[in-house]
């Protein structure tokens, strides 16, 4: 009966550039490596690599075998292989490992004795490579002119033992699977970091195609585990809105258009204006997109006749337009034809399902203002409208349509008073955004746009009542004055268009821009407090960016992308938009470390759903998870580094952890499993004695620059007694990776963005489970 054993590759190769498996006759020959009668190895076009390798190792480093590519391990490590099959007439095994295509050896190795009738039964099977040769094997036969390297002795066993051992490199996104829905709600949300995701950076711009070109206001939405949708509008007061798709939000397909104001011409009514009988275009701006409960993505978006925007006579021709898209199993989007669903003249929607259903669509409401006093291009008045579906889309409340006689004022929620001119009060409030808290109000930022200071921009933000309801305020009665209600003002200035967005654990993200950089920030779980603002669109320039949480720890960031500038005879620079930039961070906070015993080997199956991990992965290529569990004497890590390029020398990973306010320990391991510990206080770093155990797996060649690496996987135990951490329930760490990529190149030391490394106070918690 054919054996059909679960187990993988645990080890805990480390080091360089050293060579890895595959058994050979004293005749056979593997590339660049010849053996010959005295079990020597023959070096040829490997040897400066090789020579580097030896001279710059730990002094753990043993040899095993010498095949096609180089790698590294060290006594005792068990390497997986897989018996491709069996030739019992022969009595050898076909045998290939991860880092080797397949070789043969003899069945004399795995102690066997197989028989014609049952050779088939071995195909496939699991064997395992034992390392038996110490370290100085390899050294004493390692000789300064670099001609001759002995091969340590290997014992090779079939097993019939299922193991789950590592295999592949835990990615952040396989990990943190067990969110619960406002879980962070009641921790200090000022010691949560967004870490950016350096490798998941797009630029689209004209070379990808021509529609990203003079691209303003890009929004991003994931409609589902594998689709993200992109909108965006053509030129700054707008023309056309395009959109694209993506399985994956990295690599996007065709553009697509979803309304082209070519195709929208009119010739303007008998009202008494002066633009009577001329023809103009419906120019579409500011498109947002919600996805709803049911699947369905609802698109929302301004429409407005240019030349006819400032005249109350032509209010009709403007308006708030939804077109409901439909997704296939294919994944693909098909949109409605649009459909207006407001009348009057209309800025920036921003569409927000909440968690009854109902639908609210949040604007800048300015033609009550063009209305009752007439277009003000000095002081243009400005509220926050509201209207509300419950129904999916088919019908809005309160419905404001063509004619209307409340001045096309729909539920005002928003106002704020900026100043008086000495004949009546001048408001505003624009660029609405809003999020539903876990505590289920709605936290709504807006623009102020501060006529009386400068036309200087800032932020203000306002909470509504209960369960997302608000409070309608009214309107402006005739002597130009009306019910403001309660908001704050964030001390920030010359910030403006907000946008916001919350995790599932409760945590909110906005984004706004200060000047022509994007800048972000956490909020409180409540919507009362804001975090310290970061730049969040590094190398790039442009207004009017967005953010869409994407999953339970993952948000996106939108930004136009203004690559170009031109310069005309009067030294004036004008910026022209190529492109749109999309950047991703991950969310580390507080996570929970289960009480569990490891065997630190290198295999997995001890950790089961131990998913709680932080991620560090902004300043290099390189990235690493890190997971934390416990038992009654230790503490152990789950390290997963994913790197391009590994570096033996340089290529380290660290943990800190606070032992005070300012003194703290450093855990720091490098490929090959070697820690060390020190105790920082002030200027004094003491070296800790540790009693504990790491081993680490090495999936690539070190130290060799022209192949790509899949990275570095490193299971710790430290002794809680070792760390401070005895009788306690909870740590405070830091994570870091240290990282080289190049045989020439800098070494990069990368923690999480922000933190502070003069006091452990912000940093963040581990809390140790029973």
């Amino acid at each position: 009966m054919k054996k059909l054993l679960s187990y993988i590759l645990l080890c805990t190769v480390l080091c360089t550039a050293l060579v890895l498996s595959a058994f050979a006759s004293e005749t056979m020959q593997y590339g660049y490596y010849d053996y010959n009668e005295n079990g020597t190895v023959e070096i040829s076009d490997a040897l400066s690599a090789l020579r580097d390798l030896v001279d710059n190792s730990d002094s753990d480093v043993t040899l095993i075998r010498v095949i096609r590519v180089m790698q590294g391990a060290v006594a005792g490590v068990k390497i997986a292989a897989t018996v491709n099959s069996i030739d019992s007439t022969a009595q050898t095994a076909t045998v290939s490992t991860e880092y080797c295509e397949k070789f043969t050896m003899p069945l004399s190795l795995f102690d066997i004795d197989v028989t014609t009738a049952d050779a088939d039964d071995y195909d496939g099977v699991p064997a395992v490579l034992t390392v038996h040769a110490p370290a100085s094997k390899f050294f004493d036969s390692y000789n300064n002119d670099g001609k001759k390297i002995y091969l340590a002795q290997v014992n090779e066993k079939l097993t019939d033992t299922p193991v789950n051992a590592a295999t592949t490199l835990y990615s952040i996104d396989a990990l943190n699977t067990n969110a619960v829905d406002g879980s962070h709600v009641d921790d200090d949300y000022t010691t949560a970091y967004l870490e950016l995701i350096s490798g998941e950076t797009v630029q689209l711009d004209s070379e990808d195609n021509s529609r990203y070109t003079n691209a303003w206001y890009p929004r991003i939405k994931k409609v589902n585990d594998d689709l993200y949708l992109l909108l965006w509008m053509y030129n700054k007061l707008g023309q056309h809105i395009y959109w694209a798709t993506s399985s994956d939000g990295v690599t996007w397909g065709t553009t697509n258009v979803l309304w082209d104001s070519q195709k929208h011409d009119f010739k303007y009514g008998n009202e008494g204006g002066d633009l009577d009988g001329t023809t103009d275009y419906y120019h579409a701006v500011n498109a947002d997109a919600c996805v709803l409960d049911n699947g369905k993505v609802l698109c929302v978006f301004a429409v407005r006749g240019p030349n006819g925007y400032k005249y109350a006579e032509y209010s009709d021709y403007c308006g708030l337009y939804m077109s409901l898209g439909t997704v296939s199993a294919s994944n693909t989007i098909s949109w409605s034809d649009p459909e207006k669903i407001y009348y009057g003249q209309v800025w920036e929607p921003f569409v927000l399902q909440l968690s009854n259903g109902n639908i609210h669509v949040y604007y800048t409401q300015v033609a009550p203002d063009i209305n009752q006093f007439g277009y003000d291009d000095n002081h243009r008045s400005t509220d926050t409208g509201l209207i509300i579906s419950k129904d999916n889309g088919e019908t809005w409340t309160p419905s404001v349509g063509a004619g209307d006689t409340n001045y096309y004022r729909a539920k005002t929620i928003y106002r704020e008073l900026v100043g008086n001119d000495g004949t009546r009060n001048h408001y505003n409030g624009q660029m609405p955004v809003g999020v539903q808290l876990a505590n289920g109000k709605i936290l709504l930022a807006v623009e102020i746009n501060d006529y009386y200071e400068g036309n200087r921009y800032r932020i203000s933000y306002a909470t509504s009542n209960a369960n997302g309801v608000w409070t309608d305020l009214g309107g402006i009665n005739e002597s130009g004055t009306g019910k403001e209600g309660t908001y704050t003002n964030l001390t920030d200035v010359y910030n403006s268009s907000p946008y916001v967005d919350r995790f599932p654990s409760g945590e909110v993200f906005m984004t706004n821009n200060y000047g022509s950089k994007l800048l972000g920030r956490l909020v409180a779980p409540n919507g009362e407090s804001f975090g310290d603002t970061f730049e969040c669109a590094p190398d790039c320039t442009g207004i009017w960016g967005a953010c869409d949480v994407v999953d339970s720890h993952k948000v996106a960031v939108a930004m136009q992308n203004k690559i170009t500038t031109e310069t005309d005879e009067n030294g004036k620079e004008t910026a022209y938009v190529s492109g749109i930039n999309l950047y991703y961070y991950y969310l580390n906070h507080r996570i929970n470390a289960k009480e569990i015993s490891v065997v630190v080997d290198g295999y997995d199956n001890e950790w089961g759903n131990n998913t709680d991990a932080l991620f560090v992965g902004s300043d290099t290529q390189a990235q690493a998870s890190f997971q934390v569990a416990h038992d009654k004497d230790n503490v152990y890590f789950l390290i997963s580094r994913l790197d391009k390029y590994l570096n033996n020398g340089s290529d380290t990973a660290t943990i800190y952890i606070a032992a005070g306010d300012t003194s703290y320990y450093t855990i720091t391991c490098k490929l090959s499993g070697k820690y060390t510990i020190t105790h920082t206080s002030g200027e004094t770093v003491t070296n800790v004695t540790s009693s504990g155990s790491a081993i680490s797996k090495i999936l690539g060649t070190t130290n060799y620059y022209t192949d790509v690496d899949n990275g570095a996987y490193i299971e710790l135990s430290i002794p809680k007694s070792e760390i401070g951490a005895a009788n306690k329930t909870s740590l405070k760490v830091l994570p870091a990776i240290q990282n080289k990529d190049s045989a020439t190149g800098e070494v990069t030391t990368d923690t999480l963005m922000n933190a502070d490394m003069t006091s452990t106070a912000k940093w963040i918690e581990v809390v140790l489970d029973d």
